[in-house]
C-alpha cells in the first residue's frame, strides 16, 4: 500500500472515532425548603445561560439546593456549587465560612438597593435607638437581611445589647433591646400597632408601600445603610476569567431582547452589574459585623 493510501485510510479512520469534546457543568446554588418551585423560578435562566455559556465550556447548567446557610457554605467551599444568588446577609454568611467572593449585583424585581428602617407608632415616645433600651423590636426570621440582620447590626453599633426574647434573664442589662421573631413583616406591623413590641423593622420599599392610613399611625425613627437587593457570589478557586466570562454574559443580559425577557420572568429582575468598590468596602464591614451577631 502506497504512503498515500495510508494516510488516506488513517483519515478515514480517524473520522469514524467518536468526537469528545470537554465541557462543564456550572452549579448555581439556591437556599431553598421546596426543590422543584426553587428549580422552576430558576429556569428561565439556566435555559438562557446553558446558551449562551456554551462557547466558554458549560454545556450543563444544575441548580444546587440546600436549606441552610452551612449547607450552602460547605457546598460552595468544596466546590459542589459554583455561583450563589441571595441577599445579602446569607451572601455574606456564607462567603464568611467558604470565602467565596461576591461579584456581581442583582436587581431584583427592578430594585437595585434597599435599606432597612427601624419604627414605632407615632404616638410613641421613642425617637431614637438610644430609646429602645430595655423595650422590645420585632425581626422577621433568622436569615432576613432587611428585616433582621441589618437592624440588628444598628443596634450593636449603637452599643445596644440584642437579646432574643424569651431568653436567659440572667444577661438582661440596662442597655438590652429584646427582640422577638414575627414570622413575616405583616406580623411585624400589626405587633407595633397592637403595642405587642416598640418598635419594628422592615426593608424601606415595603414601608413606603404601606396603604396611607396605616403608615399614617407609624414613624420611622432610624435608617439603615443601604446594600445590594441580590448579590452573586463565586465559590474560592474559580478562575478569574471564568468569573469574567460569566459575568459578561449575565450583564449583557439587559442588552439583549431575549434577555430582557428572561430577566423579567426570573423575579421581574431587571439586570445585574458589577458592585462598586464603594459597596464592596460596605459590604466587608458588614461581614465583619456577623461575628459579632449570634444567629438564634
Amino acid at each position: 500500500m502506497s504512503y498515500r493510501k495510508s494516510l488516506l485510510k488513517a483519515a478515514c479512520l480517524l473520522l469514524l472515532l467518536p468526537t469528545v469534546i470537554h465541557a462543564e457543568s456550572l452549579r448555581i446554588g439556591s437556599i431553598a425548603s421546596e426543590y422543584v418551585t426553587e428549580v422552576k423560578k430558576f429556569k428561565p435562566l439556566t435555559d438562557y445561560l446553558s446558551i449562551h455559556l456554551a462557547e466558554y465550556g458549560f454545556d450543563n447548567i444544575e441548580i444546587v439546593i440546600t436549606n441552610s446557610i452551612e449547607g450552602m457554605a460547605d457546598n460552595m467551599r468544596t466546590g459542589k456549587v459554583d455561583l450563589f444568588i441571595d441577599s445579602p446577609y446569607p451572601a455574606l454568611m456564607v462567603s464568611e465560612q467558604s470565602h467565596s467572593t461576591m461579584v456581581l449585583r442583582r436587581w431584583k424585581k427592578g430594585v437595585a438597593q434597599y435599606h432597612s428602617v427601624i419604627f414605632t407608632r407615632k404616638d410613641s415616645p421613642i425617637n431614637t435607638l438610644e430609646d429602645l433600651k430595655g423595650q422590645r423590636i420585632a425581626f422577621e426570621e433568622p436569615f432576613s437581611t432587611a428585616s433582621y440582620f441589618l437592624g440588628k447590626s444598628e443596634l450593636i453599633r449603637r452599643g445596644l445589647q440584642p437579646i432574643e426574647e424569651p431568653g436567659d434573664k440572667k444577661i438582661v442589662t440596662d442597655n438590652s433591646v429584646l427582640y422577638h421573631f414575627s414570622g413575616s413583616d405583616k406580623s411585624t406591623i400589626s405587633w407595633v400597632l397592637r403595642n405587642r413590641v416598640e418598635a419594628g423593622i422592615i426593608n424601606n420599599h415595603k414601608f413606603d408601600s404601606l396603604k396611607e392610613r396605616i403608615r399614617s399611625r407609624l414613624k420611622v425613627i432610624h435608617h439603615s445603610p443601604a446594600v445590594p437587593r441580590h448579590v452573586v457570589s463565586f465559590r474560592p478557586g474559580f478562575s478569574a476569567d471564568t468569573i469574567s466570562q460569566i459575568s459578561r454574559v449575565l450583564i449583557a443580559m439587559e442588552s439583549d431582547r431575549t434577555g430582557q425577557s428572561v430577566l423579567q420572568q426570573f423575579q421581574k429582575t431587571k439586570k445585574f452589574d458589577l458592585i462598586s468598590k464603594q459597596t464592596q468596602q460596605n459590604l466587608q464591614q458588614l461581614k465583619d459585623m456577623i461575628q459579632k451577631i449570634t444567629p438564634p
